[in-house]
């Protein structure tokens, strides 16, 4: 059986400081803590190994702010740090085998960004300001024994066996690390000198346990041989494990099999489909018979859980799927046993190096690491604005995982802040008038072939700043109202729109004038009359309206409407004669239709109601008849001798309505006398 170390892939984000250097690293902070320690053990203080204090003021050091990163980083649940004070704790009791299996050294990473506060709003951070990868050494306790695969093995060494002859087994595991908690010595408790042991070390740094034969051996006077084997690790106190080895002494079979190439070498990609063959061994024998006939098998170390081996052909293949990024091993060594069909049988062993190689099937993965602030942005942010911070990784290797990434939004700008970490900046201003939300995505892709592509996306609300005018519906209004109104009727209703939310966009008008005439509703903008007019001491009024909107005091914004209200005509006037009465003097015998006289009158109304038509009392038209003008003809030839005089009313009417009389009688009339004198 064999021991082999699991390989620890350790996942921490790579983050750099403002002052990094050109290759992409920045700078590192190690400390160090001893496992199984209760939670919230003392690890280091942050702000004082990076001596980012230094040359800050007082007010600068109180406002920063630490935070961990929590992207996909299994280290981060392990520990926890002061936003303020930058100390670092553990968060769990960390068990070093647990985390790190049997690697050398264990080193936890994580990644912490430090924040500037906003100074005149706490709840905002100005700028990521600077990113550490801080290591923490997880350092061991020797509390675990070696173990061996087996608690007891047999093993067959043939009588024709020469001295140093060595049979292959598995080395003890112990799940310490480093040097001195893990096994340090092998040592046999009962051996009579017989054998010994050795350590065999392979060029990946896997170990094997080689039993050497020190003495020639007899089967006819001993065939076999019971040992304990004892592994020691270096710890204080120490700590033992053991193994029962059965010795088997064979009979002569004087030909050993023979690989045709000793190591056998082989790489294969990880998506090599399972049950392929990797790779075919091949021996020898110079003997006849059974005894040249060859077996092969893995030996007692190899990796039998991964790899099929054809007994018959040699032939190697894929018992299961590997991935090379999950993977905790990508090289391994395999002993490949080829055994002859002799008795006793004879048997050689060969090294077999199996390299596992990446291909391109992972996608970029992408965090978004977004400020204690949020996702919301003030339309007024400048150019450079910071909005959020992107982690990104591909567990791919190499070009596979060299990823390059871009955004998806004009209005932002994608800036390289480290190897795997972006800024998202804003590119140039926002307009919430324009849009509320903007969708940001953020594309990354890697350099393999095929190339592989992952997107995401978040959503930023624009915040509103009281940036627009007030803008009236027309900037002037012609609007009319009937004398003789009523005080409180509704003369016409003002609107303005303001483009701005909430307040900055609630809308409030008054009068600039002539309040003593009008009122207005400060919120409907409805004008009304605080006064009965009449048109014919008051034709128009002209007014101005403000409109302001509702946002702070020392940024409020108004706009102002020019409003003419006319006073519109009621009849309410009655036509007048300029003269009570008109005496006229006509000659007798005038021609017919001869002019004998002209009557005038005035209305203050105006069109319909201002324009009159005069007509003559009944009785009278067929002696008179008067015109639009009011000038009066005889329809006969008046004679002197039949009648001296003529005395009748003419009457003036107006053509307009009268809103309080019948309407058989709306229009306006008057008389006046005419006395004719011939």
């Amino acid at each position: 059986m064999e021991t082999f170390l699991k390989g620890f892939l350790l996942l921490s984000a790579i983050i750099l400081t403002l002052s990094s250097t050109a290759s992409g690293q920045l700078t590192q902070l190690r400390f160090s803590i001893l496992e199984e320690q209760s939670p919230f053990t003392y690890v280091g203080n942050v702000a004082e190994a990076s001596n980012i204090q230094a040359n800050r003021s007082q007010n600068e050091i109180a406002r920063l702010r630490y935070q961990i990163l929590t992207q996909v980083n299994p280290n981060t649940a392990l520990f926890v740090i002061n936003q303020f004070t930058g100390r670092l704790e553990s968060a769990v009791v960390l068990d070093r085998e647990d985390l790190c299996q049997s690697s050398p050294q264990c080193i936890l990473g994580i990644d912490v960004a430090v924040f500037m506060q906003d100074e005149a709003n706490p709840t905002q951070l100005t700028d990521l300001i600077v990113a550490f990868q801080v290591n923490v050494e997880l350092r061991d306790m020797n509390d675990n024994s070696p173990t061996f695969p087996e608690q007891t093995i047999t093993v067959e060494f043939p009588e024709s066996s020469s001295i140093g002859f060595e049979v292959l087994t598995s080395t003890a595991r112990d799940d310490d690390g480093g040097d001195l908690n893990s096994v340090q010595t092998y040592e046999f408790l009962n051996s009579d000198d017989t054998f010994d042991l050795q350590v065999l070390r392979n060029t990946d740094g896997s170990e094997f346990l080689a039993i050497v034969l020190n003495k020639t051996l007899d089967r006819e006077l001993k065939e076999d041989y019971q040992l304990t084997i004892v592994a020691r690790d270096g710890g204080n106190p120490s700590r033992t494990g053991s193994v029962n080895v059965n010795i088997l002494v064979g009979d002569a079979n004087d030909n050993r099999p023979v690989f045709l190439r000793n190591p056998y070498n082989v790489t294969f990609p990880e998506n090599q489909p399972v049950g392929s063959v990797i790779l075919t061994v091949s021996a020898i024998d110079s003997d006849d018979g059974q005894n040249a006939h060859i077996t092969y098998k893995f030996g007692s170390s190899s990796r039998s859980q991964l790899f099929l081996i054809n007994s018959t052909s040699g032939e190697i293949s894929l018992r299961s799927a590997l991935d090379y990024e999950i993977s905790q091993q990508r090289e391994f060594s395999i002993v490949v046993e080829a055994e002859d069909g002799g008795d006793p049988l004879m048997a050689s062993q060969v090294l077999v190096n199996v390299k596992l190689y990446d291909v391109n099937d992972n996608a970029p993965q992408i965090n978004i690491n977004l400020p204690p602030g949020g996702v919301d942005v003030s339309e007024d942010a400048d150019s450079g604005y910071y909005i959020a911070n992107v982690f990104v990784y591909d567990i791919d290797s190499g070009e596979n995982g060299t990823v390059t990434c871009s955004v998806e939004n004009e209005k932002f700008t994608l800036v390289k802040f480290s190897k795997d970490i972006y800024k998202i900046n804003l590119q140039s201003s926002l307009d919430r008038e324009q849009a509320e939300k903007h969708n940001v995505t953020v594309v990354c892709s890697d350099e393999g072939v095929p190339r592989m592509t992952n997107r995401t996306f978040f959503t930023i609300n624009v915040k509103d700043v009281n940036d627009n005018f007030p803008v009236f519906s027309q900037t002037r209004y012609n609007v009319s109202i009937e004398e003789n109104n009523s005080i409180g009727d509704v003369v016409s209703t003002i609107s303005a729109h303001d483009n701005d939310a909430g307040e900055n966009g609630r809308v409030t008008y008054r009068l600039l004038d002539r309040t003593d005439y009008f009122s207005i509703n400060p919120g409907s903008g409805i004008i009304t009359a605080n006064v009965v007019f009449d048109r014919e001491n008051i034709t128009s009024v002209f007014l101005r309206v403000i409109a302001s909107d509702n946002g702070d005091d020392s940024a409020r914004f108004t706009s102002t409407a020019n409003v003419t209200v006319f006073i519109s005509d009621e009849n309410d006037e009655t036509p007048q004669f300029h003269s009570d009465s008109y005496i006229f003097n006509v000659l007798e015998n005038q021609p017919l239709s001869t002019v004998i006289g002209n009557v005038s009158a005035y209305d203050k109304d105006v069109g319909a109601n201002g324009d009159f038509t005069f007509s003559i009392e009944d009785g009278f038209t067929r002696f008179f008849e008067i015109d639009n003008d009011g000038k009066v003809r005889a329809r006969l030839s008046l004679d002197r001798e039949s009648r001296q005089e003529y005395s009748f009313e003419i009457f003036v009417t107006d053509k307009g309505v009268r809103k309080d009389l019948d309407p058989r009688l709306s229009p306006c009339t008057l008389r006046t006398r005419t006395i004719m004198f011939p």
